[in-house]
């Protein structure tokens, strides 16, 4: 069933005194309107407010009013506008009705555009601006749209009414004044708002500012055009570039076509289906002057629809860059190893260029280099060539290349390219542009960490039993890529002999160094592995009296050591047991008469009970009691006697010297 509208007459019957005041005013009513006076007016008879009822009734039946009309279906209207679409923010933007099919008399009245009950957007979203011009099949208007930063689109649903006014039943303006104009819907319509302000449509120039080298009719150089925005459906955007801001040789020197000079002037085309992708035109530097200045102007920027070049016109500053020479490199590419010795290459230039020009070079992470005239390997240098008579600028330069270690074991990726020219990036070489770049590609190849010991220390140190404690000094030959352990460990066979301590750390078989890199320090643990961190070597008192030599490695599961093999540093040990002590060292005894005696005793105590074992060189000679001697820690010191006597008949000479030897163990 259709929608019903009701519509509601309010009838007002005012019964009036001659001597009464008029009735105070009523409020509006949604369709009819009761406007009453309130200034005094002139007495009426009694039944003036029943004709003025009467009369009333009269001129609604005349105009065929039921009590309720039927609603009905608002026609859809075909509206357009030239935006692409309408943004919040958007100002007087004209839209366009196309289908209309109205009466004179309808063109005539005033026209009526009402928010529906569907429409998404309130009226906080817009306002109407104004109306353009209207006909009997199509008409235009104006709106404006409110900035409100909402998020998400929004669909506005408007209506369009004729008004046509109605009469005063009375004839005059009293109580009973014309109600309300009837709308006549037109139809209806329906206009998608997007979120957020409309973005900066327009036309992007890259590269902007455009520099070209000179005599560049080979390659050219892509000037690329963009949109920011799409055109309006069914339009299209033709930009134009023109040369006509660049004067005098520059001018000359400039063209869109590598074989025609004239060729000044070109352009491009955008849709609404293709405006995303960006169009490319090629410029050509044509001829080369003999001077070695820039020349400088402008390209011009033509957009046929206007609204396009907000916020302003994006005109290319242009400059054609003098390239008097080129380096000449010999080889043009070369393959490093980290901490390799360092290898050659030749430069010099391509022509004279009449004057002296300097060559830089660009800085690579991990890459040093030496010029002919520096002193040592540098991040970057630069080179001098001198034109004209006696120049020496085909006169090869050779430069020295080096790759430096890093922490990590892993190959540099990509072909890393050390420039060679002449302005910004290029070590010392002013930015005249009279040197175009040449490159050397390079591959470098990883050679794993390294550790150094301090290269003003001895490579080894020497440490006695119960004597001081000794130290050495290490840190990383490279910046790691995070924080690193590296642990000291002492050999299983030795570890009764030695311990090793870190800073901070225990004493111990083994003992861990961290190294921090540049790129993982922090406040509280800041860079340390360029510095030097100290190892404790303490020895210890071992049974035996035989001197050692350790060899500590060094290990890290952080790491991959260059060569393989974890580092070593060298611990020479010397035994400092007890000794023998002896109350005489030698005497005289004859054969066959009274035997003579000594004492024995250490000269320190042992950590557990050893033996000494006396034992004549020759027992046919003399002979020992006793043969063997026992000290303890704890008697070490006292002496223990030893007798020694001589047989009778062992000794053939008139004297013989026979050595006694005192064993421990």
């Amino acid at each position: 069933m259709p929608d019903i509208y009701p519509l509601v007459v309010r009838l007002s019957v005012i019964p009036v005194r001659e001597s009464a005041a008029p009735p105070p005013p009523r409020k509006n009513s949604k369709l009819a309107v009761d406007a009453l006076r309130t200034a005094p007016r002139a007495a009426k008879p009694r039944w003036s407010g029943l004709v003025r009822a009467a009369l009333f009734l009269l001129g609604v039946a005349a105009l065929g009013f039921p009590a309720l009309i039927q609603a009905q279906t608002l026609p859809a209207l075909t509206v357009s506008h030239s935006r692409g679409a309408v943004y919040e923010g958007d100002y007087k933007v004209p839209f366009k009705i196309t289908n209309l099919n109205l009466s004179a008399e309808a063109v005539g009245r005033t026209w009526r555009l009402k928010r529906s009950a569907a429409s998404v957007a309130d009226s906080s979203d817009f306002g109407f601006h104004s109306w353009g011009s209207r006909s009997a099949t199509e008409a235009t208007f104006h709106l404006d749209f409110n900035d409100n930063n909402d998020t998400a689109n929004e669909n506005l649903e408007l209506e369009l009414y004729h008004l046509e006014p109605q009469p005063d039943p009375d004839g005059d303006d009293g109580p009973l004044e014309a109600p309300p104009a009837i709308e006549h819907p037109i139809g209806k319509f329906s206009i998608t708002i997007t979120a957020g302000p409309r973005p900066n449509v327009g036309v992007t120039i890259t590269p902007n500012p455009f520099e070209i080298l000179e005599s560049d009719t080979t390659d050219g150089k892509d000037l690329t055009i963009a949109l920011a925005g799409p055109p309006a459906t069914g339009q299209t955007v033709r930009i134009g570039l023109d040369l006509p801001s660049l004067a005098g040789r520059v001018l000359q020197q400039i063209s869109f076509d590598s074989s025609n000079q004239l060729a000044k002037s070109t352009s491009v085309t955008f849709t609404a289906s293709d405006w995303q992708t960006p169009k490319t035109v090629k410029l050509y530097s044509i001829g080369r002057d003999v001077d070695t200045d820039d020349q400088s102007g402008r390209i011009t920027v033509r957009v046929d629809n206007y609204w396009y070049l907000y916020p302003n016109r994006p005109d290319v500053p242009t400059r054609v860059m003098d390239a008097t020479v080129t380096p000449v490199l010999d080889p043009t590419s070369l393959t490093l190893t980290e901490n390799a010795p360092a290898l050659s290459y030749a430069v010099k230039l391509d022509k004279d260029p009449g004057k002296a020009v300097q060559v830089g070079t660009t800085a690579v992470k991990g890459i040093e280099v030496q010029g002919p005239d520096d002193a040592g390997f540098l991040s970057q240098t630069v080179l001098t060539f001198t034109g004209g008579d006696g120049g020496n600028w085909n006169v090869a330069q050779t430069m020295k290349i080096r790759a430096t270690g890093d922490a990590d074991s892993v190959d540099t990726s990509g072909t890393p390219q050390l420039g060679h020219g002449a302005g910004t990036g290029y070590f010392n070489a002013p930015s005249t542009r009279e040197v175009a770049p040449a490159n050397l590609a390079l591959t470098l190849k990883d050679a794993g960490a390294s550790l150094r010991f301090d290269p003003n220390a001895p490579a080894s140190i020497t440490v006695t039993e119960g004597a001081a404690a000794g130290a050495y000094k290490l840190r990383l030959g490279e910046d790691p890529v995070s924080a690193v352990d590296v642990t000291v460990n002492v050999p299983a066979a030795h570890q009764d002999a030695i311990t090793v301590q870190a800073p901070g750390g225990t004493a111990g078989s083994s003992a861990t160094v961290r190294f921090v890199g540049s790129g993982a320090a922090t406040t509280q643990n800041p860079a340390n592995w360029e510095t030097d961190q100290t190892i404790t070597v303490a020895p210890l008192a071992d049974n035996d009296f035989d001197s050692e030599t350790v060899a500590l490695t060094h290990s890290s599961s952080d790491l991959t050591w260059a060569g393989g093999s974890d580092p070593t540093f060298t611990v020479n040990v010397q035994d400092a047991a007890g000794k023998v002590v002896l109350d005489r060292t030698s005497f005289t005894v004859y054969e066959g008469e009274a035997s003579a005696t000594y004492n024995v005793r250490l000269s320190q105590p042992p950590t557990t009970a050893v033996t000494v074992t006396v034992t004549p060189k020759d027992t046919s000679k003399l002979s020992v009691s006793p043969g063997t001697l026992t000290f303890t820690p704890s008697d070490y010191a006292t002496r223990q006697p030893v007798t020694i006597t001589a047989p009778r008949g062992g000794v053939t000479g008139l004297l013989e010297v026979v050595d006694i030897t005192h064993a421990v163990s």
